[in-house]
């Protein structure tokens, strides 16, 4: 009898030491648990930078990646051993690192994005015509805004020849609305170069402008005077 108690105690004792065995220690389980809240962080975080974004050449990439990361979320961690959860956290992390370096490339074509945005907010596209005044056959027309020292390019485009008395329709200027000085420089058959004072581009009607360019023959002193589109 005393021999059945023992062996009975000790059936007891195995089968609750298989049991321990197959769940984690508290220790384990906290860290399986937090390593596995990084990777959903890192997903949340590369998921809400690409909605932001207006490039979609990582909406693949990022579709694959969620279906893998479902499967880590889909695992109950207390019914695994210390040793089964070794297994699997490296994976995890592997993944949590890919997510990461996607991220590091959604955050860089956000900032372009962003900078292109606000680089084009301070441009404006002005539609004018332009009234040859001059006395010239004009072979090149462009705007320097001094502010920024930048060249627009030949409004007149390319072989054309502004005949005085002429005027070019549809030419637009790429006015940067953040510049407050602008020159025309204008360019005869002769190859000579000559620079005309302009008013404010900024501040003159959206809808467009007249651009009415003179030449003093004595002087040599010009002036792109600004005028109403209609």
């Amino acid at each position: 009898m005393r021999k059945r108690i023992v062996t009975g105690a000790l059936l007891i004792l195995l089968t609750g030491t298989m049991l321990v065995a197959c769940k984690p220690s508290e220790e384990k389980l906290n860290e399986a648990e937090t390593t596995r809240q990084v990777l959903i962080e890192a997903k949340k975080a590369a998921e809400e930078t690409y909605l932001d974004i207006t490039d979609s050449s990582k909406k693949g990439e990022l579709e694959e990646l969620a279906k893998r990361e479902a499967e880590f979320e889909s695992i109950d961690f207390t019914k695994m051993s210390d040793r089964k959860i070794d297994g699997i956290l490296p994976d995890i992390i592997a993944l949590t690192q890919e997510y990461q370096s996607l991220q590091n490339t959604l955050d860089a074509t956000l900032s372009s994005e962003k900078n292109e945005k606000d680089e084009a907010a301070k441009h404006m596209d002005l539609g004018s015509y332009i009234i040859n005044k001059t006395g010239l056959s004009i072979i090149e027309v462009k705007i320097h805004d001094v502010t920024t020292d930048t060249y627009s390019d030949n409004l007149l485009g390319e072989g054309v020849v502004l005949e005085p008395g002429f005027t070019l329709m549809g030419a637009v200027i790429d006015v940067n609305v953040t510049s407050s000085e602008w020159e025309v420089i204008i360019k005869d058959q002769n190859n000579t170069s000559h620079n005309l004072k302009c008013g404010d581009l900024k501040s003159v009607d959206k809808e467009g402008i007249a651009l009415v360019i003179t030449l003093d023959s004595a002087t040599g002193e010009g002036l792109a005077e600004i005028g109403s589109y209609n």
